[in-house]
């Protein structure tokens, strides 16, 4: 029943031509590649599809010294206390990034965003999450 849905028809205008092309198709000209498909309880459907990253994306900067905008040595009391507290939002942004390591294709911006979070709370007034348990 999916494949219908695949096979959906997405009308486009540009310069007055119309083009009639599938999901699927556009999809697929644009990079990407279907990941999964599903009907949900209402009946409507959705696509997930994956893109590879743009060339110009910051992962592949060549970068050749970190940013460091907490830079302090070793001894400083600063680092000793937020050194535990970065490696557990760290693990916390890689494990949200990959849906607990089973995605392995994962986003390195969700990853950086889930970093935050995990330093920082949730992107509200008080950085507590608006659903408070109920996930």
């Amino acid at each position: 029943m999916m494949e219908d849905r695949k096979d959906s028809i997405i009308v486009t205008e540009s310069e007055n031509s119309v083009q009639e092309k599938t999901i699927e198709n556009v999809i697929k000209e644009s990079g990407g590649t279907i990941e999964g498909e599903g009907i949900l309880p209402d009946k409507s459907g959705f696509i997930v599809a994956s893109y590879p990253l743009p060339e110009t994306h910051w992962l592949y900067e060549e970068e050749q010294e970190p940013p460091m905008p907490l830079m302090c040595g070793v001894e400083n009391p600063i680092r000793q206390i937020l050194t535990p507290m970065m490696i557990k939002a760290a693990k916390y942004a890689v494990r949200s990034a990959t849906g607990h390591g089973k995605i392995m294709d994962f986003d390195p911006d969700a990853l950086v965003q889930n970093l935050l979070v995990g330093m920082f709370g949730y992107y509200t007034k008080d950085g507590r999450s608006v659903l408070k348990g109920e996930w």
